[in-house]
């Protein structure tokens, strides 16, 4: 029986889909994780603390470019949102180069969004006044 990277043999259908991965290096660092509160509160990053600086700074770094968006969007300014958009693109994907699952990334997203499209009302409004 050959075996192909991602697929499982027919044959032995109810093994987990981790069963012929091969095994961990141990001397490699912890892989990344994402863990989420049950109630508020913000997520706990695990796994190396080189790692969780980068994904944070990376983090950080969508948050601002969504926040620009979200800026340029209730302005009006059209080349300034496509310009923040493509790099809210950008930097998504330098999120995703952490191998997290997609459902962490897209609740991570939601909250990029949300809190950016809170910075642009506060900040129309302080205009405003």
């Amino acid at each position: 029986m050959t075996s192909l990277p991602g697929i499982r043999p027919l044959a032995l259908p109810r093994l987990p889909a981790d069963f012929f991965a091969p095994p961990r290096d141990p001397g490699a660092p912890e892989p990344l994780g994402l863990e989420w509160p049950r109630r508020g509160g913000p997520f706990r990053l695990t796994g190396c603390p080189e790692s969780q600086a980068a994904f944070r700074a990376a983090l950080a770094e969508y948050e601002a470019a969504e926040a620009a968006a979200a800026l340029a969007r209730r302005s009006g300014d059209l080349r300034g949102f496509f310009a923040a958009m493509t790099e809210t693109h950008r930097c998504y994907a330098v999120l995703e180069g952490f191998g997290l699952a997609g459902a962490d990334l897209a609740r991570l997203q939601a909250l990029a969004r949300r809190r950016g499209r809170e910075a642009a009302r506060r900040e129309r409004t302080a205009e405003a006044a």
